[in-house]
């Protein structure tokens, strides 16, 4: 076993015994926030749309606190099409955006606003630009700076969606290579998007822990998807994307292993200048890799121990699991 490996087991071992709520970077962490769950995984409460759609001031203020008791100082907000402005006024749902971001700034938070898509989204992402047009850029001209939003949250997914080449069942490596490609000509044409603003906005962007891994690197029955031509290849994919993204989030899902969780970052954290994040999971309705928020809460102290960043996928199902009652 590694050194580091058994400095992050002993770690983990006593931050299983530690309180909960209390990561050693509590400035660091970031979330994911629907609202209304995140399609797959609704939120059966609600709570998230009714907030942010009508709720009052003290809702909004509430809300800001639930997240930032769990150390969260980031977050990637879901809030639809309602936000975007119309003729520079805002809906109502718009305004209670600008609210929302008001309460999240006056805490030290960062407020980005997400975009998930699948790989039909690939093929022409015109509507993407609109929409990050309407409800970014338009949206924070509109509004005062405290209430404008501080970057944008690609999670484009080329493995997400049919039909996919990246897909295990459909798996065509050059093809999966190629939808990669486009995927990084997205990126860049957002942040040509995000630089035309007078005011400075963030991007960050999502990839699968299987992205920078090499074909025959690993058992074939593994996540290795990508038909990368060699090292070189998939460096100078990565080289390129680094220098357009402020943050990437690394998915980490489906493991609660923390010596695993290290080896499925190790790459990326070595090889790029960008602010590389851990992002753990919790599922709900399927096999959940954790089962309770303070096993979830002690693997996180323990990547945040070792230096690393930390994102939690996501707030509404933390809210929503058995077991996660925890800090929201």
């Amino acid at each position: 076993m590694s050194n580091l490996r058994a400095v992050a087991l002993l770690l983990f071992a006593i931050a299983l015994q530690a309180p909960t709520c209390q990561p050693p970077n509590p400035d660091t962490r970031g979330t994911w926030w629907y609202k209304n769950g995140n399609g797959m995984n609704p939120d059966p409460s609600g709570t998230e749309q009714r907030v942010l759609l009508a709720g009052s001031a003290a809702e909004l203020s509430a809300a800001a606190d639930a997240i930032a008791d769990c150390g969260v100082r980031r977050v990637y907000g879901s809030y639809g099409s309602a936000i975007a402005p119309s003729g520079g006024s805002l809906s109502p749902e718009g305004s209670n955006g600008a609210l929302f971001n008001e309460a999240l700034h006056a805490r030290q938070m960062e407020s980005q606003v997400l975009f998930s898509e699948g790989v039909s989204q690939l093929a022409d992402w015109s509507n993407l630009l609109d929409k990050i047009q309407a409800r970014v850029l338009d949206f924070n001209a509109a509004v005062p700076l405290v209430n404008r939003f501080d970057g944008v949250h690609l999670d484009v997914e080329p493995h997400a969606g049919s039909p996919s080449a990246c897909k295990l069942a459909t798996l065509d490596l050059a093809e999966c290579r190629a939808l990669f490609g486009l995927l990084l000509d997205l990126v860049g044409d957002v942040r040509a998007l995000l630089d035309s603003s007078p005011v400075p906005l963030r991007l960050h962007v999502d990839l699968p822990e299987w992205a920078s891994k090499l074909p025959g690197a690993v058992p074939p029955e593994s996540n290795v998807r990508i038909g990368w031509a060699g090292a070189a290849d998939r460096d100078a994919w990565f080289a390129t994307l680094d220098g357009l993204v402020d943050r990437v989030s690394i998915f980490a899902y489906a493991d609660d292993d923390l010596a695993s969780i290290l080896d499925k970052v190790a790459w990326e954290v070595d090889h790029l200048a960008s602010e590389v994040r851990v992002s753990l999971d919790v599922d709900y309705e399927t096999a959940a890799p954790f089962d309770s928020w303070g096993e979830m809460d002690a693997t996180a102290q323990a990547l945040e121990a070792l230096g690393y960043v930390v994102d939690l996928h996501s707030t509404n199902e933390l809210q929503a699991a058995s077991g996660f009652s925890g800090c929201l």
